[in-house]
């Protein structure tokens, strides 16, 4: 069982990460586009919500 739980934590890290790296990528795609302002911030939102979960699932899963 604590094999199990200490898996599913790197696999949330793992995923929390990728959400990350998507999230970045985005940002930087728009910007070099030339999207709008508000298209920008949405896609910043989602980048900071992406670092926020990332840092909370490597704390999970001390």
């Amino acid at each position: 069982m604590e094999a199990r739980k200490g898996r599913r934590g790197v696999s949330d890290i793992v995923n929390t990460h990728n959400r990350l790296v998507n999230a970045s990528r985005r940002v930087k795609i728009l910007r070099a586009e030339g999207a709008p302002a508000d298209v920008i911030a949405e896609a910043e939102r989602e980048w900071q919500e992406a670092s926020t979960a990332r840092r909370e699932a490597g704390r999970r899963a001390q």
